[in-house]
């Protein structure tokens, strides 16, 4: 059976056997001590794997053992054009995915082909290496020009690729061929395969409408619905409806023992959680918060002590919260990612409850021999160096120092009280920086709860010139959050996003406006972290409420970001400036490649987090990461942003993903009740598209209109103009997205409401705008605005 190449060129149909996870130790010659975490990475990166010599037996049947025992598997990838099986590390881990295709050509000739990775390559064509790809990096993805020597009929082509396992791991490639012309792809043991593809086909045609999943093509035998563990068996060509309150199921077919799934969200179904009684609110989400054992997370972290936290506050402990506080620990002595959330959950605890002697003393013993900086002795794989995480393990290194002054800690050889004064100067020029550059993570839905419980750490167990300081910088934090509430979700561009930036009233932060304000839903995502509030006596400033309510028209800056926002009852448009304008220059530079730069300082430390979760140093051309750039929205369920992906499936965990975060950063410019961006992809970025999130369910009307599309809802408009055309896609969402595939493209966004026009009016009114773009000058222009695109470089942002 042979398969076509998709209309990128991509191959797309691979037998694989992984990924094969091993833990990893650094060799012994390689430092354990190192003040940059990401150097460290790096070297470790260059050493971790062996290079393959020669070729794998290559796969002559389904579910055999692979090379290194894992089973030959048939490869869906969900509609996208990369074999991704990108996964998350606690601790230093080798992976490994061996995968095999068949190129069947229609003559001999030599193909021009492009492999697109982020991890170490080996590839052999009829068992000859074409591709060498050493050493694994973490961003931006990377481009190898190879050229395929096929001969006539079937080539076999084998790849192996290695990544170093640590934290969020980019495990993808992709082979691009130039000229796909009498070119075919088969597997081997294709008989056996093609069911797979077959039901791979039926797959990428479902789609959804009104709440019922509808099909092409009759469902193959063996396909089924899971909602909830839940199996429907389905028969026919559908429609086949989705149970009333299932928001998000998957469509699975089965064969020879092994399926291959794809996943589906009904967006009409997923929106704001209002609360049923806005009295009692905290005690409230208390009792939701302890109604839960753990949070189970990536990196096996079961984060429990935040549940016990409420369970305690609410005097309903259990027999098995010790068990899970001496899990946590575990996790805390291993040093794995994110081990110092757990710390400081501990922190509060102890600070606030009693706790058994047994229960005391591991707590002593792990504190003691944990690793609180990059300065300490340490082969692991923790983030130190985001904003969040370096105030936690400042605060954490402080606080446990405070706790233990005269003993010596095991890993710095430093006494307790030694410990809290190098810490304290850390938190103090933390806060000297927020307090002078505003934060990098701008109002991250995600991130701003997790820096704010680090800040009430401080604020509560620190010496009483950096509580008092804490204090006021989470008051000003809330008040720039609270400005950008609208119909009481947060829409605002911002420093690090997840894809939750789609659903904005089910962001981590609403639980946090819900505490603030009671008639605000809530959200339970990441909501663990409110255990710090509901067991503190920090209390919200009273203006709040206010700010959330009140119109705006103002320009702030925030880290080195320049932010905009305009709103209004019936709409909000906000967004960053890309770039920033000559005479408003970023406000501190990235210090990694000065020469002679002070690497103790937390400037350095932010210069680490510029560089792996991304600049907010926004220009046109460099690569981006975790930012978010722009919403126009008419409540807090019906929203706009134009990106373009860092991948092209849905749900697939990377950082740029599909919805959250950016390929490549635009030029972005914002007037008022106005917004252009102007898209230039380059030839070293893969994904080829720009894409708009419109959810239609959400507006009240839509309307497509040539290069225009409408929406409205009560009485706001949003208008956006394409210079290209924007066509329907239907992927993990149905009816929610429009693609552009053109490299370079613009964007002009326009809002409006009940009192500037009508809604009959408004498609005229915006076309009198007469937006226009060239793709050879780069500027966009319309009646009163002008944007060019001028491409910047960031070298700060490969890693």
């Amino acid at each position: 059976m042979n398969f076509s190449i998709n209309e990128q060129g991509f191959v797309t149909n691979w037998l694989i056997s992984g990924t094969v996870c091993t833990p990893y130790t650094p060799p012994a010659d390689l430092p354990r001590t190192w003040d940059d975490q990401l150097g460290y990475e790096k070297a470790v990166r260059g050493v971790f794997y062996p290079r393959l010599e020669g070729q794998p037996d290559f796969p002559r049947a389904l579910n055999t053992p692979g090379p290194c025992g894992a089973p030959w598997r048939y490869h869906y990838g969900k509609g996208g054009s990369f074999v991704d099986v990108s996964s998350v590390h606690g601790q230093l881990t080798c992976v490994r995915l061996d995968a095999a295709s068949i190129l069947c050509s229609d003559r001999d000739r030599q193909v021009q082909a492009v492999f697109w990775t982020y991890d170490a390559l080996d590839v052999w064509l009829n068992g000859q290496r074409v591709l060498r790809a050493q050493n694994p990096v973490y961003k931006p993805i990377r481009r190898y020009d190879v050229t395929l020597g096929l001969h006539a009929g079937e080539n076999a082509l084998y790849v192996v690729m290695h990544n170093l396992g640590v934290r969020d791991t980019r495990n993808i490639f992709g082979l691009q061929l130039k000229d796909t012309d009498g070119i075919a792809v088969t597997l081997p043991d294709a008989g056996h395969a093609a069911p797979f593809a077959r039901a791979e086909a039926w797959l990428n045609g479902l789609v959804c409408n009104d709440g019922a999943l509808c099909a092409v093509q009759p469902a193959p035998e063996s396909a089924f619905l899971e909602e909830n563990g839940h199996r429907t068996p389905l028969q026919g060509s559908g429609p086949w409806p989705v149970a009333e309150g299932i928001s998000a199921f998957r469509v699975a077919v089965e064969n020879d023992g092994a399926q291959i799934s794809r996943p589906f969200e009904l967006a009409e179904r997923i929106g704001p959680i209002y609360p049923q009684s806005t009295s009692d609110h905290y005690i409230r989400f208390l009792q939701r918060l302890a109604a839960q054992k753990s949070q189970p997370r990536g990196n096996n972290a079961c984060f429990g002590v935040f549940h016990v936290l409420a369970r305690l506050a609410l005097g309903t402990s259990t027999p098995e919260d010790e068990a899970l506080l001496l899990s946590d620990l575990d996790y805390i002595e291993q040093c794995c990612d994110c081990a110092d959330f757990l710390v400081i959950g501990l922190i509060r605890l102890l600070h606030n409850y009693p706790v058994s002697p047994a229960l005391e003393q591991r707590v002593r013993q792990v504190f003691l021999g944990f690793r609180y900086w990059m300065d300490e002795p340490g082969s692991d794989g923790m983030c130190f160096w985001s904003e969040n995480h370096a105030l936690m393990f400042y605060g954490a290194q402080l606080v446990v120092g405070q706790m233990f002054p005269d003993d010596v800690f095991v890993r710095s050889g430093r006494t307790g009280r030694e410990q809290a004064a190098i810490a304290a100067e850390r938190c103090r020029q933390w806060l000297d920086d927020v307090e002078r550059e505003g934060v990098e993570e701008f109002n991250s839905a995600t991130y701003m709860p997790v820096t704010l419980t680090a800040l009430l750490n401080l604020f509560e167990y620190g010496p009483e010139g950096l509580s008092l300081r804490a204090k006021n910088i989470m008051d000003d934090l809330l008040r720039q959050l609270c400005l950008h509430v609208f119909d009481h979700s947060v829409l605002s561009p911002q420093g690090r996003v997840y894809r939750d930036v789609i659903y904005p009233s089910r962001q981590a932060v609403q639980t946090l406006l819900h505490l603030i304000n009671p008639v605000i839903p809530y959200s339970s995502n990441e909501s663990m972290w409110y255990a710090c509030f509901a067991t503190s006596r920090y209390r919200f400033p009273a203006a709040l409420e206010g700010i959330m309510e009140q119109e705006a028209s103002t320009s702030y800056i925030s880290g080195n970001a320049r932010i905009d926002l305009e709103k209004h009852r019936d709409y909000i448009l906000t967004s960053v400036r890309s770039p920033r304008a000559p005479d408003d220059a970023p406000h501190w530079t990235n210090l990694c490649f000065v020469p002679g730069a002070d690497r103790s300082t937390n400037t350095y430390v932010k210069s680490l987090n510029e560089r792996f979760h991304g600049t907010s140093v926004f220009q046109p051309g460099v690569y981006g990461y975790q930012q978010h750039l722009w919403y126009a929205a008419v409540s807090n369920q019906a929203v706009v942003f134009v990106s373009h992906p860092g991948s092209d499936t849905d749900l697939d965990g990377m950082r740029p993903g599909y919805w959250y975060g950016n390929g490549v950063m635009p030029a972005l410019l914002q007037k008022g009740n106005v917004l252009g961006a102007v898209y230039h992809i380059p030839d070293s970025h893969p994904i080829r598209f720009t894409h708009t999130f419109w959810p239609q369910c959400k507006f009240d009307e839509t309307l497509q209109e040539g290069h225009w599309l409408f929406a409205r809802h009560n009485n706001g408009f949003i208008g956006l103009w394409c210079s290209g055309d924007q066509a329907e896609h239907q992927g993990v969402l149905s009816h929610c997205e429009y693609r552009c595939y053109a490299p370079k493209a613009a964007y002009f966004c326009v809002c409006a409401d009940a009192g500037k026009t009508t809604w009959q009016d408004f498609p005229a009114y915006c076309a009198g705008l007469a937006p226009s773009y060239s793709p050879e000058t780069g500027t966009l222009t319309a009646r009163d605005y002008s944007l060019t695109y001028v491409p910047h470089e960031n070298k700060t942002q490969f890693i």
